[in-house]
């Protein structure tokens, strides 16, 4: 039997349905949190999960917590788009746990970490020690919906929601054009080095910690830029991977 968003009340649990490879198991552990007075609700992909998370939000003093479950590196990229676009969304993730792991669950915006083999006990226990948190955060008012961005003139000016139009260099077009065009919006550092240079295979793979800081160096001007101009750029680092464009984009000619 599947479970689905049938419990009226009580904090909402987003949730992948490749968090849990065992379907079985998955199935259980969800039935579970229903008992418990969650309302879990299967998301196909992660776009789905921020789709419904932009529209629950926290909605008449509910929780909402999305539970991302999956390859450490798709689950980090969704849990830097949440986090810009869903503040008051808790994250919990569940993945092959190192410290490595953690750094990088923490710094994509993650609030939690639990082991992929994690038994139900320590599942629940992490989302109510979330759940408490999350409580005690006042809420905030209805935001109106944010306008997307669009990349227009062949790529050579990116429009930010406020409706300013900020020119790029031939090196800022050719990153965020890697950024857009790639799944999800991210890149690794190899391939938007690749695509300043040019040149496919003129970068070392993995890149030197130089050409690396390069990227950072680029990345803080162009955010200074947007600054300027009153915007905010939603590019955001993937720790110790790439970047990605944490915002809807429309891509115009």
């Amino acid at each position: 039997m599947s479970v689905t968003n049938v419990v009226t009340g009580g904090p909402v649990v987003l949730y992948l349905s490749s968090v849990i490879p065992d379907r079985n198991l998955l199935e259980q552990q969800v039935k579970a949190l229903a008992e418990r007075g969650y309302r879990p609700i299967s998301c196909r992909d992660s776009t789905a999960l921020l789709q419904l998370a932009q529209s629950r939000g926290r909605h008449m003093g509910s929780v909402c917590i999305a539970w991302l479950g999956g390859a450490l590196s798709d689950i980090c990229a969704a849990a830097v788009r949440l986090r810009m676009l869903c503040p008051q969304v808790g994250i919990l993730m569940q993945a092959d746990y190192s410290d490595a792991a953690m750094l990088q669950a923490l710094h994509s915006g993650g609030d939690q970490l639990c082991p992929r083999d994690a038994s139900f006990e320590l599942l629940a226990a992490s989302l109510q020690s979330l759940q408490r948190r999350l409580m005690q955060v006042p809420m905030l008012p209805e935001l109106r919906q944010r306008a997307d961005w669009a990349l227009t003139q062949e790529g050579w000016a990116l429009v930010a929601p406020n409706g300013q139009s900020f020119a790029l260099t031939t090196t800022e077009r050719s990153f965020i054009c890697c950024l857009l065009h790639h799944p999800d919006r991210r890149a690794s550092h190899h391939e938007l080095l690749s695509a300043i240079a040019g040149v496919q295979g003129e970068i070392e793979d993995p890149p030197s910690a130089l050409l690396i800081n390069r990227l950072g160096v680029l990345v803080s001007r162009m955010r200074r830029k947007f600054n300027r101009g009153d915007a905010v750029l939603p590019v955001r680092s993937v720790h110790n991977w790439g970047y990605m464009f944490a915002a809807n984009c429309e891509l115009r000619d």
